[in-house]
């Protein structure tokens, strides 16, 4: 009969287990990076079909390292998973870098151990800076301020 694990054995086992995983998604967001097709919507090539599907193989090649029966659909949804992580990460970042008042110690600093290794999405997951053609309410002329000869009733 075999011998049974205790609480403290399993725990060292699993985190031993999530590092060896993670250290693997380390290197397969490595791998992401160098596939700017992928990721980088600013090239001609992310709207490339052909050159995406290369390079989806070649990551799939890499993913199947650690799980062999992988595929395209299982990669696209890790990866789609991993960037929405990300990106909830950068908002809580750029939300507390927004906010009034905050001094330096409320800068939010993530810990999650994706959150560098993603770090090259950073330009292409943030938002850009919008510039609106739009008159701001505040700045828009009223009835009284316009001159009367200049005023157009519409019936």
């Amino acid at each position: 009969m075999g011998t049974k694990k205790s609480k403290a054995e399993l725990r060292a086992e699993n985190k031993e287990k999530r590092e060896k995983e993670q250290e693997f998604f380390v290197e397969v967001i490595d791998v992401y990076w160098t596939l700017t097709s992928l990721w980088d919507s600013s090239l001609e090539s992310y709207h490339d079909r052909t050159k995406r599907n290369e390079e989806y193989n070649l990551l799939l090649h890499k993913y199947q390292e650690m799980f062999p029966t992988a595929d395209i659909g299982k990669l696209k949804t890790w990866i789609n998973t991993m960037r929405t992580n990300y990106r909830a990460e950068l908002k809580k970042e750029l939300k507390m870098k927004t906010k009034t008042g905050s001094g330096a110690d409320a800068v939010y600093a993530s810990t999650k151990w994706y959150y560098r290794p993603l770090s090259f999405l950073h330009d292409v997951e943030t938002p850009a800076m919008s510039s609106s053609t739009m008159i701001p309410p505040s700045s828009e002329p009223t009835l009284e301020e316009v001159p009367a000869d200049e005023v157009i009733f519409i019936q």
